[in-house]
């Protein structure tokens, strides 16, 4: 899993936003607020919303990723990242055998509604 500020800057790629001020207006955040996003802070849930539908990634995702980042303690926050890394292994382990599986029964993944990475 990335860390929250790749995901944020992942939307302003996607966006085309070329300074932390566009990302503020796009999120209705002050410039303050972003340069704390930048320094390790997190966001909330309707701002986390707005990052995951414009990167289209599971709300989950961005969500554990926020709090992660809010984490201040470094052997708590080691463990959180574990622990993230641990979940996305699984999420990929478990994609894999299903697409398998649909290959098997002769089904596409994209058939099934499955996003192909």
């Amino acid at each position: 899993m990335k860390k929250f500020i790749e995901y944020v800057d992942q939307m302003a790629q996607i966006k085309g936003f070329k300074k932390d001020s566009e990302i503020a207006k796009f999120l209705n955040i002050t410039t303050a607020t972003m340069s704390r996003i930048r320094h390790g802070s997190g966001v909330r849930k309707d701002k986390a919303n707005i990052i995951a539908e414009a990167t289209k990634t599971p709300k989950e995702e961005i969500y554990l990723a926020s709090q992660v980042a809010q984490v201040q303690d470094p052997e708590e926050k080691k463990v959180w990242e574990n622990i993230a890394k641990k979940l996305s292994n699984v999420a990929a382990a478990l994609l894999i055998c299903v697409s398998f599986a649909f290959q098997d029964m002769g089904l596409k993944t994209a058939d099934a509604g499955i996003k192909q990475y």
